[in-house]
């Protein structure tokens, strides 16, 4: 067991959505790791519940808590801001950062991860494989997901460009928030979460990360249970209007990560994938289906790669269309 000197800063998300957290909260509590310290960060919730949070914590917290801040933001400022603000109002010598509606796996989690640190000192993240789960936390297979947890012992050692086009080849997401545990200095280092993006804050972290050489090391544990239907992200809908922001930072992510590095990202590729993208957020803030008709004459190549991708979706879309006009 590591010193209960060194803390580790719980950071909980949160957004208008409170019916999960209590159940993320008692993932903390259960934790066998000695010192540990919440920073419930919420963005600009209109229904922000701070007493019976605060109620809950008192009543539910053991003695390896060894204190717990609130904090509410008065707008909406977006999960990365979010995120840094509870970085920066954590005390704690390392940092977890988890969403509201996402859990720990177990109770050695903590322990787990601070026993890859004792033994190597020049570690500054530690990670661990996720369980993918469903709005009841029930456990669920995703084929990604568990290739990303298989890969995880060799992929750290990798140099960049070889890690960049396995993860492209067998697309994996191997550095994703809610599994990770910072050394904090890693952050007064290397900086925060980058806040040109509103909702965007894994795949820039994990740039950062791989293109500096950060020390990264995988737990031998499964680490955190991940509510995949959940989320802004967790959408299917190709061009939903609730997600324009998402869609949006995700081709401002394209041009400032992936088209400004063609020694790891081929740039006939990233040009593509920038284009699709915007043509997404586009499609999303359109006002009206003439202007997403037009949108998609102009863009005819990307449109077609939508269809290709879901045909079974375009396809019912369209006998939508067929049937409404018969009648």
């Amino acid at each position: 067991m590591s010193c209960p000197e060194k803390t580790i800063s719980a950071v909980v998300i949160t957004y208008k959505e409170f019916s999960y957290v209590y159940e993320t909260l008692d993932s903390i509590f259960a934790q066998d790791y000695p010192a540990i310290e919440i920073v419930l960060t919420d963005d600009g919730s209109p229904n922000f519940p701070e007493e019976e949070l605060r109620t809950y914590i008192e009543s539910h917290k053991g003695e390896n808590i060894v204190g717990y801040v609130l904090a509410h933001s008065d707008e909406n400022v977006g999960t990365v801001k979010n995120i840094n603000n509870g970085i920066r109002r954590a005390s704690g010598d390392f940092i977890k950062i988890i969403a509201g509606d996402d859990a720990y796996y177990d109770e050695h989690v903590f322990s787990a991860q601070m026993a890859c640190f004792d033994a190597d000192s020049e570690l500054m993240i530690v990670t661990g494989r996720t369980c993918e789960c469903d709005a009841e936390m029930q456990p669920i297979y995703k084929q990604q997901v568990d290739n990303t947890n298989n890969a995880l012992p060799t992929l750290f050692s990798m140099e960049p460009k070889a890690y960049f086009k396995r993860c492209a080849k067998e697309h994996l997401f191997p550095l994703v928030t809610q599994a990770l545990l910072f050394r904090r200095s890693f952050f007064e280092e290397s900086g925060y979460y980058d806040e040109r993006y509103f909702l965007l804050e894994d795949p820039p972290m994990e740039k950062r990360i791989i293109t500096s050489r950060v020390p990264v090391a995988a737990a031998d544990c499964t680490v955190v249970k991940h509510r995949a239907s959940v989320g802004v992200s967790a959408n299917e809908q190709f061009f939903a209007k609730k997600q324009s922001k998402y869609f949006l930072d995700l081709a401002n992510y394209v041009k400032n990560e992936l088209m400004t590095r063609p020694e790891y990202f081929p740039p006939f590729r990233t040009k593509q994938k920038y284009k699709r993208e915007l043509f997404r957020y586009r499609m999303s803030v359109a006002d009206s289906k003439k202007e997403k008709i037009l949108l998609a004459l102009k863009n005819i190549d990307t449109a077609f790669w939508f269809i290709v991708l879901a045909p079974s979706r375009a396809w019912e879309k369209i006998k939508r269309l067929v049937k409404r006009r018969k009648h």
